[in-house]
């Protein structure tokens, strides 16, 4: 995103935990409090959730409904855009993924570096936009893999690379 628009304010924010869990509720708060304050300064605020989940009952999720609401009205009472991207999953199929599937997000589902639909990105008459989310070239941690994940563990230095597939990757680059 820097790349594209170097005068950006970029904020980063992470609810889920290193293992990518985390509570709905926490999501919603987190993401009213951050679309209120750029909004509170007097800016268009273009949010990305690289994260999304299937409900049990294909149920919208109630406290990002609510969250996904109030931020409706308060951009409406601002009179600043507020855009919410959010990756579509990576479940090989068209059942609902949140909060993608809400009606007010743009749902971003990923193609290949071929620019074919990729097999294990969800899809569905929801998803409004797909972008390529293979192999896509990105910012990796530092430190050294586990040798208990991979027997060819390698070590990453400062500022290390990596390539990455899934619509985490496709919808930041819609946003």
């Amino acid at each position: 995103v820097q790349q594209i628009v170097p005068e950006a304010e970029i904020v980063v924010r992470s609810t889920l935990d290193t293992e990518g869990f985390g509570a709905e509720l926490d999501v919603a708060k987190e993401l009213v409090r951050e679309v209120k304050k750029g909004l509170e300064a007097g800016q268009h605020v273009i949010v990305n959730l690289s994260l999304g989940a299937e409900t049990a009952d294909d149920e919208r999720p109630v406290a990002l409904g609510a969250a996904l609401e109030i931020i409706d009205e308060e951009s409406l009472r601002s009179e600043h855009e507020v855009i919410v991207v959010a990756a579509a999953g990576n479940f090989g199929h068209d059942r609902a993924c949140y909060p993608a599937a809400f009606p007010t997000v743009t749902a971003v589902a990923a193609v290949t570096q071929g620019l074919l639909p990729a097999e294990w990105s969800s899809r569905g008459a929801w998803v409004d936009v797909c972008t390529i989310g293979e192999g896509v070239r990105s910012t990796f941690v530092p430190g050294t893999e586990s040798p208990a994940t991979d027997c060819r563990f390698e070590v990453f230095e400062q500022d290390p690379w990596a390539l990455w597939s899934g619509t985490s990757f496709a919808a930041p680059q819609v946003a």
